[in-house]
């Protein structure tokens, strides 16, 4: 292992430098994107085959399981599986993550796992089809070991509980947050406890469904626990790492589910997030991806962070993710300071060329609005990567005209600029965009693998426009 771990760290140098050379030239720009989600797909498989993935003896108290889907590009660490971790380990259980996106072997490692006992298995998916290969997963588990119990979490499991829990080999669903709920269901079923006293589940029982009273909204800081040496395999494959600050959001988006699941937005203090940066730099990294859904909603703490960076000569390359309308209220001496502390890319959800479809979502934003918060960003230098939506009720071929003239007028003024994808519009349960598409005529998925079939995200090379902005 000594031995492979700087080759690999080679291999990924020279595979980088590669990539960054490729995508600079406009004529190989879309095969290079190409070449590079075909080379992180075989070099994942490589990596397993030469790391300890075979050679793993340990014995295990949980797993924990992300299952791949069929629009997996880039490879980022599950953070949502870290942060159930971080308190387990914190509390002294042996911790094990599979993650089937890196692993072609997935099956047989979780049978290798599982032949030597274990209190319970987690899962955790999106809506789309990570839901099949989720369902494959739990399968296979039941019919070879059925007295494990299986725990299913994540976004759609807490959107839909009832019709996750009726999935025959899924036992118990956690509801929301997961980090402290995770943590008491282990000492559970350890125990044999009931489970009744659990807040934020719902669970099998003599053939009944039970729900548990609702679990309080944690104090992040109180749970900010992860343990970034864990995940060095992810950085050998796509060297960023992931890191959240705070969970929810100050926006309203009528199609959005982050109100529904997190209606409370909290924050980590600022010098433990100094710290957990500090973490991640220490394992080699020098790119940090901020996953809040609005990292910059409290304007007066992102300047306390910024300050700390600066103050801790912290030097790194970092991305995030804001509002138009934030962008805008920004004076140039801020954007500045960003970019002077390492904003290198930021994410914004423009979602429509239409401003009849941006007041119907709720975005509280108009086209004028994107497009000059597009050429604030490219006189920063900082990079702005826009995201998009089609499909919207009652939203008109001619509005998705609008959007996809947008999108070229955006690539027009700021050639830097990027379009992340074009996402197809999901209807999400408890958003209230939700029940407009029922009053259109759409019928929801009846059971938890329909859902396979419905989800926001599409390829961004499926249109031949999409392939030019690329």
């Amino acid at each position: 292992m000594r031995i492979i771990d700087p080759i690999m760290k080679l291999l990924r140098f020279l595979k980088w430098k590669l990539m960054q050379y490729i995508i600079r030239i406009p004529a190989l720009r879309y095969l290079g994107f190409e070449c590079d989600a075909f080379l992180r797909k075989y070099w994942s498989k490589l990596f397993y085959n030469l790391t300890n993935a075979y050679f793993d003896k340990r014995t295990y108290d949980v797993l924990l399981i992300y299952p791949k889907s069929d629009v997996d590009k880039s490879i980022l660490p599950p953070y949502s599986l870290l942060s159930v971790a971080g308190p387990l380990i914190k509390q002294g259980y042996r911790v094990k993550i599979i993650d089937q996106r890196i692993d072609p072997k997935c099956a047989n490692h979780i049978a290798r796992i599982l032949k030597r006992g274990i209190i319970c298995v987690g899962v955790t998916f999106y809506t789309g089809s990570q839901i099949k290969y989720a369902c494959q997963l739990i399968d296979y588990i039941k019919e070879h070991y059925p007295s494990v119990k299986i725990i299913a979490g994540g976004f759609h499991a807490s959107l839909l509980p009832y019709q996750t829990v009726q999935y025959n080999n899924i036992d118990i669903v956690v509801i929301g947050e997961g980090e402290r709920t995770f943590l008491d269901l282990v000492a559970a079923i350890e125990k044999n406890t009931d489970l009744n006293d659990i807040h934020g589940i719902i669970f099998k029982e003599d053939n009944k469904i039970i729900r548990t009273r609702k679990r309080e909204s944690i104090n992040l800081n109180d749970y900010y626990a992860i343990n970034h040496s864990a995940i060095i395999k992810y950085n050998l494959i796509y060297p960023i790492n992931t890191l959240f600050t705070t969970r929810g959001c100050n926006g309203n988006c009528s199609f959005c589910a982050v109100p529904v699941l997190y209606p409370e937005r909290r924050t980590v203090r600022p010098e433990l997030v100094i710290e957990k940066i500090k973490e991640i730099l220490k394992t080699g990294i020098q790119k940090i991806y901020f996953l809040d859904d609005n990292f910059f909603a409290d304007f007066k703490r992102v300047e306390e962070i910024l300050n700390l960076i600066i103050e801790k000569k912290l030097d790194f390359s970092w991305w995030a993710e804001s509002r138009i309308d934030q962008v805008l209220k920004w004076e140039d001496e801020f954007l500045i300071k960003l970019k002077k502390c390492g904003l290198s890319r930021l994410y914004l959800g423009a979602e429509s060329g239409s401003d009849r479809v941006l007041k119907m979502i709720n975005k509280n934003i108009t086209v004028d609005m994107i497009i000059n918060a597009n050429l604030r960003l490219k006189k920063s230098g900082i990079i702005a990567e826009f995201t998009f939506m089609a499909g919207f009720p009652t939203e008109s071929p001619s509005e998705m005209k609008q959007t996809q003239d947008l999108i070229v007028k955006i690539k027009k003024d700021n050639p830097r600029s990027l379009i992340w994808r074009l996402n197809k519009y999901t209807p999400y349960p408890g958003t209230r965009l939700f029940d407009l598409c029922l009053n259109d005529g759409f019928s929801p998925p009846e059971s938890l693998k329909e859902w396979s079939d419905i989800h926001f995200y599409r390829s961004a090379y499926d249109s031949e426009y999409e392939k030019e902005l690329y």
